[in-house]
C-alpha cells in the first residue's frame, strides 16, 4: 500500500466513513494491526458498537505521527466526533503536529463536556504557541477540572506567561 493510500486509510477511519461491517475486509485488518498496537487488536471486536470508536481514536493518533499538514482538516473534522476519546486524540494529535491555524477549532473544543478533551486542547494550545491565546489559557485556571488547571498552567510556561 503506498502513502497515499495509507492516508486515505487514515483519512476514512478517522472520520468514522468506514462502515463497521466493512473492517474485515482488506484493507482494514492490517491497518488496523498497525495503527492499533499489532496483536492488541486480536480477539478485540473493533466492529462492536462498544468498540466501534477505537478505529477512530487510532487513525487520529496515527495522523500526528505521519505528519503531514493535510491531516489537519481531517483532524479538525474528529474535533466534533460523538465519542470524547476521539475528540481527545485529535486534539492531541493536533498539538503533536503544532498545526497553526487549528486554534480556532481548539478553543471550540475548550467548552466540551469531558475534562479529558477540554485538557487536550489545552495542551495542544500550548504547543501550538501563540501568544494570542494566553488570555484564554488563563481563564482556564479558573476551570472545575483539576486536569484543565494544571494544563492550563503548563501551556501558559511554554508561552512565557507562567
Amino acid at each position: 500500500m503506498g502513502e497515499d493510500a495509507a492516508l486515505s486509510c487514515l483519512y476514512r477511519l478517522t472520520t468514522g466513513q468506514v462502515p463497521p461491517g466493512e473492517l474485515g475486509t482488506a484493507p482494514w485488518p492490517t491497518v488496523l494491526s498497525h495503527i492499533g498496537g499489532g496483536s492488541g487488536t486480536r480477539g478485540f471486536d473493533v466492529a462492536s458498537p462498544r468498540n466501534i470508536y477505537w478505529t477512530r481514536s487510532w487513525a487520529a493518533r496515527a495522523l500526528a505521527y505521519v505528519g503531514r499538514d493535510d491531516s489537519a482538516a481531517w483532524l479538525r473534522t474528529a474535533l466534533e466526533d460523538g465519542h470524547w476519546r476521539v475528540r481527545m486524540t485529535a486534539a492531541q494529535a493536533l498539538g503533536r503536529l503544532r498545526m497553526g491555524g487549528a486554534e480556532a477549532d481548539l478553543l471550540a473544543v475548550l467548552g466540551d463536556p469531558h475534562p479529558r478533551v477540554r485538557a487536550a486542547a489545552v495542551t495542544a494550545l500550548g504547543q501550538i504557541r501563540s501568544q494570542a491565546l494566553a488570555g484564554r489559557l488563563e481563564e482556564l485556571m479558573e476551570d472545575e477540572s483539576e486536569l484543565v488547571r494544571e494544563r492550563a498552567l503548563v501551556a501558559l510556561r511554554l508561552l512565557g506567561n507562567g
